[in-house]
């Protein structure tokens, strides 16, 4: 499943934005998919997005505060989201369905 948490610095520094790749990093499935991104718009805030192992909602954000508790306290405030993923369309998903 796809996760963003997006988190709310006064000012976020180099090691914030580390800290928060770390902590995408213990918590993925798969490494590559970790980003970390700031917005111009939203200069405090970071977003990591990242893939993890499916379960219910409630037990990845547990978990992802669990972790990020751990890490950084710096904070002001963070958020998560689970963003669907895009369905196949038209031939893909004709392919994807027959395999």
């Amino acid at each position: 499943m796809n996760v963003h948490l997006a988190v709310m610095f006064d000012e976020p520094t180099t090691q914030d934005a580390e800290e928060l790749r770390a902590a995408a990093r213990a918590l993925t499935d798969d490494r590559r998919s970790v980003r970390v991104s700031s917005e111009p718009e939203r200069p405090q805030w970071l977003v990591a997005e990242f893939t993890m192992a499916s379960q219910p909602q409630y037990a990845a954000v547990n978990r992802i505060d669990r972790c990020w508790e751990f890490r950084n306290l710096n904070r002001i405030d963070s958020a998560i989201s689970f963003p669907k993923e895009a369905e196949p369309s038209g031939r893909r998903k004709r392919q994807a369905r027959n395999g």
